[in-house]
């Protein structure tokens, strides 16, 4: 085992205990919103997804909720809240998905499984998926989004789409876009080495013609706010629709990493929720 994996698996262990400390006492005391109806739809290998509807969902439209843990922590669990909140909101049905986390598996087979949803929610009737995602989740968001929209980056990271479907939107809360191949999470993703190199960082691969129109959320305690910065600037001069939103500590509301997901009736997590809503539906 080199020295560079010891030193991940120590990273990873640790992650993983401070996500429990805080999502522990948080996920006990949430309350769900009123009028949200919940279902849930197995996806295979034990792998399942919660879709919440309101009445009058859009029928030929979903979003797709891809939590966050930097690939190798969490569940549907954590943005499930959130997910309420915003199939409420926007009038679109919203399926929360689980993935296997890595080191189980690889980037590659967590696209597999995300891909294997997209098809389910297509062979449903579902012709627009809106990806939204936090975190780590948002790296999934946007480049589950690519997949969708572009043959070659599918070929590329050898996945398939069965469905006739496209990425309508991609909607990224606290994302991260790349990270080293060496370290923390980037040395869990290839561990065939079969992926192209674009995995370890998507503005690469991002274009015009396949990156739907894209809203990135961000506060100033973020500690990936720099990154979604940067990301917002490559989008914007490859000349993706894209819009940005920097939300400002205020009294006890504190724009920590994913503030919208932990916190969404806070002003500023409605604010967000507004813009994918409204991104989603091409306002």
């Amino acid at each position: 085992m080199s020295e560079a994996f010891m030193k991940a698996e120590e990273e990873r262990r640790k992650f993983i205990e401070d996500c429990l400390t805080y999502d522990t006492p948080r996920l006990a005391s949430e309350t769900y919103p009123e009028g949200v109806e919940v279902s849930e739809i197995t996806v295979g290998d034990g792998l399942s997804m919660e879709i919440y509807t309101t009445a009058g969902s859009n029928a030929d439209e979903i979003f797709l909720l891809i939590h966050g843990g930097a690939f190798v922590y969490g569940s549907r669990r954590l943005d499930k809240c959130f997910g309420m909140h915003l199939s409420r909101a926007s009038g679109i049905a919203v399926a929360n998905t689980d993935y296997t986390l890595q080191p189980d598996t690889d980037l590659r087979g967590q696209l597999c499984e995300i891909m294997r949803a997209v098809d389910l929610l297509a062979s449903s009737g579902k012709k627009v998926i809106h990806t939204v995602g936090d975190s780590a989740g948002g790296y999934l968001a946007l480049i589950t989004a690519l997949l969708i929209n572009s043959e070659d980056a599918r070929n590329a990271c050898e996945v398939s789409l069965q469905g006739d479907v496209r990425a309508g939107s991609a909607n990224l809360i606290c994302t991260m876009y790349k990270t080293p191949e060496d370290t923390f999470p980037g040395i869990y993703f290839d561990k065939e080495g079969r992926m192209p190199s674009f995995i370890y960082d998507l503005s690469k691969v991002l274009d015009r013609d396949t990156c739907p129109p894209t809203v990135i959320v961000t506060g100033d305690l973020d500690f990936l706010r720099e990154d979604d910065r940067d990301l917002y600037g490559i989008m914007k001069e490859k000349g993706i629709e894209v819009k940005f939103y920097d939300a400002v500590s205020e009294g006890e509301r504190q724009m920590y990493h994913v503030y919208p997901i932990s916190s969404p009736t806070w002003p500023e997590g409605k604010h967000v929720i507004e813009m994918i809503s409204d991104n989603a539906n091409g306002r």
